[in-house]
């Protein structure tokens, strides 16, 4: 009998926060490696990872750039449709090509899986200016 356990536990800092129209809020995470850990790819001693707040899981909290927080959740994948023009363009590609090529490019969407962590319970650790903070979510969507 096998078993599929679908678990994950983090603590990072924010680096980017996106609030989606749909009530979500989508934030990109620096966590740091454990000492002894082989470096990333990139020879970094952290990982960037994104992490989404559904409010079917509670209220998403107010999360800002800076902050310090430890999420339990799961891990989920989900396919996108991308512009090729932001992917050229974040790349730096982009204002290379000749104004023919981008008017074709223009508007190509191509097929993109993402990976992220869905975050089931969450805590504030710190603010990002060393104070530790935590913030729960009151009735009626207020944070204390």
């Amino acid at each position: 009998m096998s078993v599929a356990v679908n678990s994950v536990n983090v603590i990072g800092k924010i680096t980017n926060v996106q609030r989606l129209p749909d009530g979500q809020v989508r934030v990109r995470l620096a966590v740091q490696r454990i000492p002894g850990q082989p470096t990333n790819p990139d020879g970094k001693n952290f990982d960037g990872l994104t992490a989404v707040f559904s409010p079917a899981y509670g209220i998403p909290p107010r999360l800002d750039r800076g902050q310090t927080v430890a999420i339990a959740g799961f891990l989920q994948q989900r396919d996108e449709r991308v512009s090729l023009e932001g992917i050229l363009n974040k790349a730096g590609a982009w204002e290379e090509l000749p104004k023919e090529v981008k008017a074709k490019l223009s508007g190509v969407r191509v097929p993109r899986g993402f990976y992220e962590i869905v975050a089931q319970s969450w805590r504030i650790l710190g603010n990002g200016n060393g104070f530790a903070r935590r913030r729960e979510a009151q009735p009626g969507g207020e944070e204390a």
